[in-house]
C-alpha cells in the first residue's frame, strides 16, 4: 500500500535575485531518516539534479532525475521528469520527484518541490507570509556552505516543521531540513545541501535535454503509471523498448542520466528473458 504526503517543502517566498540561468545545473544530495531507530537501518540516502532550461518564448522548464539508496528505490521510468516553470519561478502541474521509503508495515510516497523560490514578492528579514496552514519568516541573512543567505523558518499550529536557506543572488534554495510525518505519524527528517551548481555548455545542454524528452516520450509511449511499485512489460512494450532505446543518445551529463538508460536496458532484457522462458 501506498501512502502520499504533502510536499516535504513549500516554498511560498520571493528574493529580489535573478532567474536562474539557462542550463544551470544544480546537484543535492540528502537523507531520509527516521527520529527513532539505528540510522544504519532507517536511513534512505538520495541524489537530486536538476537542469533549468528557459526558451526565448514561453515557460522555462525544470528538468529533473533521482537515484535513491536504502529503503528502496523507485523503478527506472519514476527516476526522471520534467516540470513546467511559470514567469513568477512557481512550478505547474505535477510532475515532480519523490522518494520511496519502505517500512514493515508498508510505503511511503515522500514528494517534495523542486528547489527553487518563487520570484514574485521582495522579502527581507522578519518578512512573513503564510502558504496553507504554514507560516513562514524571514529569520536571517547569514552564510552556508560557502554561501551568502537567508535563512527562512516554517511553523504550523504546533511548531517548526521545517528551516531553509536561499541564496542571496538567485532563487536557488542551498539546503533545507524538514520534519516529515509517514506510517502512523512517525516522525522522519528529510535533509539535502546543494552540492554543486555549474552552467552546461549548449552542447551539452542540448545533448541533455535531447535524452531526456525521448526518454519522456518513450515512456508515455508505453503508458506507464507513474509511482508504480512493480514494473511488468507486456509483449507489445518490450518490443517498444527493444526497438526505442538504442536510439536514445547517452548524454554525459547530467551523470545520472547514463545509470537510468543502463537500468532501463537492463530492465528490459531480464524482463524478456523471463517472458521466453515462461514461453518456453
Amino acid at each position: 500500500m501506498l501512502s502520499a504526503f504533502a510536499p516535504a517543502w513549500l516554498l511560498a517566498c520571493a528574493i529580489t535575485a535573478a532567474p536562474i540561468e539557462h542550463g544551470t545545473q544544480l546537484i543535492y544530495q540528502g537523507t531520509f531518516d527516521a527520529d527513532k531507530g539505528d540510522p544504519f537501518v532507517t536511513r534512505k540516502n538520495f541524489e537530486l539534479t536538476v537542469l533549468f532550461t528557459e526558451p526565448a518564448e514561453g515557460d522555462a522548464t525544470a528538468y529533473w532525475m533521482l537515484r535513491e539508496s536504502g529503503r528502496g528505490g523507485w523503478q527506472w521510468p519514476d527516476r526522471f521528469g520534467r516540470v513546467p516553470v511559470d514567469g513568477n519561478g512557481r512550478f505547474r502541474g505535477d510532475g515532480g520527484p519523490a522518494l520511496l521509503y519502505q517500512r514493515p508495515e508498508g510505503n511511503s510516497v515522500v514528494p517534495f518541490a523542486l528547489p527553487i523560490a518563487p520570484l514574485d514578492q521582495m522579502w527581507k528579514v522578519g518578512t512573513k507570509w503564510e502558504e496553507g496552514r504554514l507560516t513562514y519568516e524571514v529569520q536571517e541573512q547569514g552564510a552556508i556552505n560557502g554561501s551568502s543567505a537567508w535563512r527562512v523558518e516554517a511553523h504550523n499550529p504546533y511548531g517548526r516543521v521545517q528551516t531553509f536557506w536561499v541564496d542571496e543572488q538567485s532563487p536557488v534554495v542551498v539546503a533545507s531540513t524538514r520534519r516529515v510525518f509517514i506510517g502512523r505519524g512517525e516522525p522522519h527528517e528529510l535533509q539535502y545541501e546543494l552540492k554543486d551548481r555549474t552552467v552546461l555548455s549548449a552542447e551539452e545542454l542540448a545533448q541533455a535535454t535531447a535524452t531526456l524528452d525521448q526518454l519522456i516520450s518513450l515512456r508515455d509511449a508505453l503508458a506507464f503509471q507513474p509511482r508504480t511499485l512493480q514494473v511488468d512489460w507486456d509483449k507489445q512494450q518490450l518490443e517498444r523498448l527493444r526497438e526505442d532505446l538504442p536510439k536514445i543518445p547517452v548524454a554525459g551529463k547530467p551523470m545520472l542520466l547514463a545509470q537510468v538508460l543502463k537500468d532501463a536496458g537492463e530492465d528490459a532484457k531480464a524482463q524478456k528473458n523471463r517472458t521466453s522462458a515462461v514461453g518456453a
